[in-house]
């Protein structure tokens, strides 16, 4: 005989709820980075409120390295003008020419990356298509995340999406 009141009893839950419940609460990769990003953005806001503001513009070169070190993502650092001037203007020439027609390489980088995280993703990617097809594939992901963060009518960017494509096509031919 059970001694415990009946208000201490577990009560039987319906089947039907549970299920219900449980496919509504469905947890997967999306909720883990969503958790990540929520975690990630009240660590940097705990740590702006607890860090100093700076009593001046940053001047010198060790100590920027040292502010973006220990700052948080998205927490601004106040850069003397002649120092930024400094930092643009020994910036390899190249690449100052590349980010006006392929846009922020880390902008870039992040857009290519998800197009390919997501194409991984599907049957196909390993089934069926070959190695000429993914990297393809690959190389057009990237000729789009340079149009979406740099300059769309950058001509090159269209024409190598085109020559990737052919690639493609070529290895095709045969079996047409």
């Amino acid at each position: 005989m059970n001694d415990a009141h009946p208000e201490d009893r577990p009560v039987p839950f319906p089947e039907t709820q549970t299920r219900r419940l449980s496919e509504r609460f469905t947890y997967g990769p999306a909720d883990q980075e969503a958790i990540d990003r929520r975690e990630a953005q009240a660590a940097a806001a705990e740590y702006s409120r607890t860090r100093l503001p700076t009593a001046s513009p940053i001047a010198d070169l060790h100590e920027l390295e040292a502010a973006i070190r220990d700052t948080a993502p998205g927490q601004a650092i106040e850069v003397e003008p002649t120092l930024m001037n400094d930092i643009i203007h020994h910036r390899h020439p190249l690449l100052a020419e590349r980010e006006q027609t392929h846009g922020n390489f880390n902008a870039t980088a992040l857009i290519a990356q998800r197009f390919k995280d997501i194409s991984k993703s599907t049957p196909n990617w390993n089934a069926n298509l070959t190695d000429v097809q993914r990297e393809s594939l690959e190389g057009i992901f990237t000729k789009i995340a340079r149009i979406l963060s740099g300059d769309p009518n950058h001509p090159d960017h269209w024409r190598d999406i085109e020559g990737g494509a052919h690639l493609v096509t070529e290895t095709l031919a045969p079996f047409s």
